[in-house]
């Protein structure tokens, strides 16, 4: 146990065991009370989250790190995300599967950073020994925890929570609702697969998971007492001053420093899971091959959306490449930032040599980076996004850069009145500027990535007392993507106005500016409603997106305990409501809110019911032999999730090719998504639509047939 029941430790600690209601509460209800209550009375339930997954945090920081300075930072930090993600997850029973991604992923980066701090202190002769012995266990404990991290979750959740918690197989079983065989079944496969992949990178399994931390008597099983009660104090100052933000004045730098870029890590590759559900959503439904794009969505993935990251096998792929200027000739002493927000948040930060040359290698768990951009003084900068899937993915580009004599864009932001709103937050999201030829080329504005390097300002601003805004630096001729916000309107997108004349965003100058015209602020009042017996309405995670043409439109929330919400500060335009994270094959299910129509200055009111819906059952299978098909993706649209962009709901097949979800009645449309075992290529072809019919309680959608790639029709 990390907490005793001592009436004389500190008054946080008594709390917890005075107030006597943490006892036998789920993770998801004592996440739920920290989320909803405030000060004193939260602090019982992340108290006792902390008492509950403190030793296996704690196990995995000191299985990666030798140091227990450096362990008890990855160890605060990983509670301290968990203060600043918590109104967004959404947890059944167990937060320790989430917990162990967060704090390998916190340790293998702080191990990164010790690594660098000691090489220093070797160069300045101030180094202390460490044994090559502890070197050796600290990598290859970070290489197995990233590698437990990179199973699918039907696999890595069993090997968590059995393996890594040590809960037995009927305690997993429960948390994880299966029956003990098919957790047993699981749990086998996955100790497989990360045999597999440890032996491809030189790790004998047996040892290596003795490395790892799962050898629990090697390592204590409990963190120190004052690193418990510094990470309650702080993350509980955290959360009282806002979970945007660690807020506490006594954290260190090094803890913030973490949680600021394992957040945006997470940020992002739950982003690209998003926007590789989106491309494949269309993939799926035009027949093409392969598509190559960048998209942001919301912040929370689908429930089953398969991360799509290089082989833990592959090379490391440097990106190298050559910055030239509006003469063509070669730019020494440019800066190059390149960065990867596929799997793992981590920018690179280099300087072009003499021959205007650059060459940037990922750092941690990465094997490439896909975006870069270059920039120096007095130019525009320019920027190269390279987004693969497949193999493709793995190839070796050299970039080639062409930076351009800036031209200052200039813009007015005023009300429907023309008064003009100063202190309004302006982010130039893309722009898209004409090449010598007329060729139209993007520079990508990858806000996150960007965050915490020198470009980390270029491309926001603010209005002044006019209502004036200027971006110094961009190419000329630039058509420019706007996001604007301010208080009391409605956040205006460029992406939701078209240009009468077809062209890319916003054009300004000095001469010119760019008008925009903001407009009160719509607001949507909604509520979750039901009546079925013992189904909570409260801690409903609900989403927004735009449909039809307001595609900028995106927001996400929580029901309060009466299932109430609201979204605010909303342009105009039509969206379409929908829950998050709602369980596929859950006891209820609901119908979305289609086409809301958003007016400006105007509240609209939206209920959504839950209801008891139909069990559907489906299968997919080959084409040729009819044998099912494990572990394929699939996805939908229908009345519970409308096509809204990136907003897709899905699943897996099991062992047997099913996938199953409860769905209300109409017509569906199902998907094969990806992943799907080699031979069917990355996004097989199959697709199902139906109408589900009233009052019936199951449904089985006709077999999802696929072919192996190569095969006629395939």
């Amino acid at each position: 146990m990390i907490l005793r029941r001592n009436r004389s430790g500190p008054p946080g600690l008594r709390t917890l065991f005075d107030a006597g209601t943490a006892v036998g509460l789920t993770d998801g209800q004592l996440l739920e009370r920290f989320t909803t209550l405030q000060g004193a009375s939260a602090e019982p339930a992340f108290a006792a989250l902390v008492e509950r997954h403190g030793p296996m945090v704690w196990r995995v920081c000191r299985a990666i790190l030798d140091d227990a300075h450096d362990a008890e930072d990855a160890f605060q930090a990983t509670f301290l995300i968990l203060v600043r993600r918590a109104g967004s997850l959404w947890v059944r029973d167990s937060l320790g599967p989430w917990l162990h991604r967060v704090a390998s992923r916190a340790a293998i980066r702080a191990r990164v950073v010790a690594g660098r701090r000691r090489a220093a202190e070797r160069d300045a002769g101030a180094m202390r020994a460490q044994s090559t012995a502890s070197r050796i266990d600290e990598e290859c404990a970070g290489v197995i925890h990233a590698e437990i991290d990179r199973l699918p979750d039907r696999y890595r959740l069993p090997v968590v929570l059995c393996d890594i918690e040590g809960r037995s197989y009927e305690d997993a079983a429960r948390h994880l609702r299966c029956p003990v065989g098919t957790l047993k079944s699981r749990l086998a496969r996955g100790r497989e697969r990360l045999k597999v992949s440890l032996a491809r990178r030189f790790l004998a399994g047996p040892a290596a998971l003795a490395v790892a931390g799962v050898d629990r008597a090697a390592i204590p099983a409990a963190a120190p007492y004052a690193a418990v009660r510094s990470t309650i104090r702080v993350a509980l100052e955290a959360a009282a001053r806002g979970a945007t933000t660690t807020g506490a004045r006594t954290v260190a730098q090094s803890v913030t420093s973490l949680v600021r870029e394992i957040s945006m890590r997470m940020f992002w590759e739950s982003t690209r899971s998003l926007a590789g559900l989106a491309l494949a959503a269309i993939i799926a439904a035009v027949g093409a091959g392969l598509l190559a794009s960048a998209a942001v969505g919301p912040g929370t993935p689908a429930p089953a959306a398969p991360r799509r990251s290089a082989p833990a096998q592959s090379p490391v792929k440097k990106l190298v490449g050559i910055v030239r200027g509006p003469d063509d000739q070669p730019i020494a002493g440019a800066t190059v930032i390149g960065g990867d927000f596929n799997d793992q948040f981590n920018h690179r930060i280099g300087k072009t040599g003499s021959d205007g040359r650059f060459e940037l290698t990922p750092g941690g768990a990465t094997t490439k980076l896909e975006f870069v951009i270059a920039y120096k003084e007095g130019l525009a900068p320019a920027s190269f996004l390279r987004i693969a899937m497949g193999k493709a993915d793995l190839v070796d580009v050299e970039v080639q850069l062409k930076l351009t004599r800036p031209v200052p864009f200039v813009g007015l932001v005023k009300d429907r009145d023309g008064r003009p709103i100063a202190g309004a937050r302006v982010l130039a999201r893309d722009v898209q500027y004409p090449d010598d030829s007329g060729k139209p080329l993007v520079l990508n504005v990858i806000d996150k990535i960007l965050s915490g390097t020198p470009l980390d300002t270029a491309f926001r601003t603010t209005t002044d007392e006019q209502g004036r805004f200027v971006f110094p630096n961009l190419p000329p001729n630039a058509g420019v993507n706007l996001v604007i916000t301010a208080p009391g309107m409605g956040e205006y997108q460029t992406m939701n106005r078209k240009r009468l004349d077809g062209g890319f965003g916003h054009q300004g100058t000095a001469e010119s500016p760019a008008e925009i015209v903001m407009a009160p602020a719509a607001r949507v009042v909604g509520r979750v409603e039901t009546r079925l017996v013992g189904v909570k309405v409260g801690g409903l995670k609900v989403g927004m997106q735009g449909s039809r043409d307001s595609g900028g439109i995106e927001r996400a929330g929580r029901t309060d305990a009466e299932g109430r919400f609201t979204f605010d500060g909303l342009d105009e335009g039509t969206a379409n409501i929908f829950l998050v994270d709602h369980p596929n094959d859950g006891p209820w299910t609901y119908r979305a809110a289609v086409d809301v129509v958003l007016k400006t200055g105007q509240t609209t009111e939206v209920t959504i019911d839950l209801i008891r819906g139909v069990q559907v059952e489906g299968q997919v299978v080959d084409a040729g032999s009819g044998r099912p098909v494990a572990e394929v993706g699939v996805g939908l649209y229908g009345p519970i999730r409308p096509r809204s962009g990136v907003a897709i709901l899905g699943t897996t097949t099991d062992d047997d090719g099913r996938f199953r979800f409860r769905l209300p009645p109409g017509e569906t449309f199902f998907y094969l998504t990806g992943p799907a075992p080699a031979k069917y290529g990355g996004f097989p072809k199959g697709d199902q639509t139906v109408t589900i019919p009233v009052d019936v309680r199951e449904f089985t959608v006709p077999a999802i047939q696929i072919r192996p790639r190569g095969n006629p029709g395939g």
